[in-house]
């Protein structure tokens, strides 16, 4: 463990490298991030961890000029209020799971309390950032940014008039852009294993055991974004369920300066569905996609029915934040779909995550 701020280090290092005019706050967000995991990984990847901050604060950079020479101004990251920052900065999946072939939700941020963060493991969670590109080309390519992909996707689901349910709340070009990411992946473009029964989606005990990278994991904690692409880039699909699903989704939005993250919805029998969630720079709040609010509103009267807790993705403050179980996270006060519809304002807040139950017990 450092004996020093790791996060002024990087806040340091990436003022070295050169903070762009007008990114200073996102600057401060990548510091935020990538001083904490710099906290809690072992003393070999530091410097990959640096340089990953460096190359962060220069793709977001990048992807705006891009954006600019587009003509797209809406959702450019040098607006962004540093909450917005720091989710659009970290580069990995909103929650971490281990490598197991066991059944369960518990997530592995708290192996680091043991143990230091493994290069591997770094390099398992964290998008590359020319994977980053082949996603921002590909958004373009397709017409996602031009609106080309109204007259020609696979899909078709309706976006005005499926936003006539919802006609206060969705108006945005960035509403459109999630809404058309969520109809081509999540509706259209998902494959839950091998034998994929779409009926069963969305339920929790639909697991099954594959292989990423060597390793024999359940397709519901793939959490490594670098080989969701491939898979995508070589099949059309993404393999998982819902969770695998939202974090895919807003890593694409995130390589075109879209600042998301996932949600996630459970209630007190521990079902529940995760799905996006991004910020809208025009009225300042998060909400998730068009297609998923239809969808979660449709789950008030099933088997996922209230009381509903809603919890963002999990952002370690830094070293100590993680055995606490303390997060930067994105927390609803409602159990009514409808918090995800109108939007959180923006706020994050620090809090302690409950326990997980472990594997075995």
């Amino acid at each position: 463990m450092p004996d020093f701020n790791t996060q002024l280090y990087i806040l340091e290092q990436l003022e070295k490298s050169g903070i762009p005019d007008g990114y200073e706050v996102i600057a401060l967000g990548a510091a935020i991030n990538y001083g904490a995991v710099y906290s809690f990984a072992e003393s070999e990847i530091r410097s990959e961890i640096e340089d990953y901050a460096i190359k962060n604060l220069n793709y977001i950079f990048e992807t705006d000029q891009v954006l600019e020479g587009l003509g797209i101004t809406e959702w450019l990251a040098k607006d962004l209020p540093l909450e917005a920052a720091i989710y659009l900065s970290w580069g990995s999946p909103g929650k971490f799971y281990p490598w197991s072939e066991e059944k369960g939700w518990w997530d592995a941020w708290e192996l680091f309390t043991i143990r230091p963060m493994q290069k591997r493991e770094f390099e398992w969670i964290f998008t590359d950032f020319s994977t980053f590109e082949q996603m921002r080309n590909w958004l373009i390519d397709r017409g996602f940014l031009n609106k080309a992909i109204e007259k020609n996707r696979s899909i078709d689901n309706d976006f005005e008039k499926l936003r006539g349910k919802y006609h206060d709340d969705y108006d945005q070009e960035v509403d459109r852009l999630m809404a058309y990411l969520a109809d081509y992946f999540y509706i259209g473009n998902v494959s839950i294993g091998n034998d994929f029964d779409a009926s069963h989606f969305a339920y929790q005990y639909n697991h099954e055991l594959i292989i990423v990278e060597g390793k024999s994991i359940y397709n519901s904690k793939i959490s490594n974004p670098n080989w969701q692409w491939n898979y995508f880039v070589d099949y059309g699909k993404i393999m998982g369920v819902c969770v695998d699903n939202a974090y895919m989704e807003s890593i694409i939005a995130k390589s075109v300066n879209v600042s998301a993250n996932s949600m996630t919805r459970i209630n007190i029998e521990e079902i529940g569905h995760v799905f996006p969630s991004y910020i809208n720079p025009i009225d300042q709040v998060w909400r998730t996609t068009l297609y998923d609010s239809i969808r979660l509103e449709s789950l008030e009267d099933s088997k996922f029915a209230s009381p509903f807790d809603y919890s963002g993705c999990q952002i370690p403050i830094s070293s100590d934040s993680v055995k606490e179980r303390a997060f930067f996270g994105l927390v609803g006060d409602s159990t009514d779909y409808s918090v995800q519809r109108k939007g959180i304002p923006l706020g994050y807040i620090f809090r302690r995550s409950p326990e997980l139950k472990q594997p075995g017990n």
